[in-house]
């Protein structure tokens, strides 16, 4: 009996490693995050055919501020429409980041790359967090699968640093 008793223990032993490994695996490598990882929002935003949307493509990033938050799930054209005038985008944000229907919403190139990204250079308010000297009629808040109207980025400035860099 001492034997089955020692290879229970060795199992037991063995399956709690092999948990405790994989936690740290999640843990470190964030893993956590890419399966099972915050929740996101998905937006729709529109752009005229004039303003285009450059070399934007599904897997594209969307930027804040500069900064990597989500990523473009699609892009096609406004379909129904004829002669086409619109360039539909669909992409997503974790959904602890607030975006307003007064966002401003642009297309920008690399300098000397091929790749576009979506830059959101202003989130946009409503009368409840109205920034200091914020002009313009208030937005409301936007709920997962709302859409925006983008803007254009206006020239190659714009394209390369934003719609409010060319304004």
């Amino acid at each position: 009996a001492t034997q089955r008793e020692n290879n229970v223990k060795a199992g037991i032993f063995v399956l709690i490693a092999l948990a405790i490994g994989i936690v740290v695996i999640f843990i470190l490598g964030d893993l956590w995050n890419k399966f099972f990882g915050p929740p996101e929002n998905t937006y729709h935003v529109s752009f005229t055919v004039e303003d285009g949307v450059g070399f934007l493509g599904s897997g594209s990033v969307v930027r804040i501020g500069g900064i990597d938050v989500g990523v473009v799930e699609s892009v096609a054209l406004d379909a129904g429409q004829n002669p086409i005038e619109g360039v539909h985008v669909e992409f997503t944000v974790p959904s602890d980041v607030a975006l307003y229907s007064n966002a401003t919403v642009s297309v920008v190139s690399g300098l000397i790359s091929s790749e576009s990204a979506i830059s959101i250079s202003s989130v946009g308010w409503d009368e409840a967090v109205r920034p200091e000297g914020a002009s313009g009629p208030a937005g409301t808040r936007l709920v997962n699968g709302d859409g925006l109207v983008g803007a254009s980025a206006g020239g190659m400035l714009g394209s390369m640093l934003g719609a409010q860099a060319s304004a």
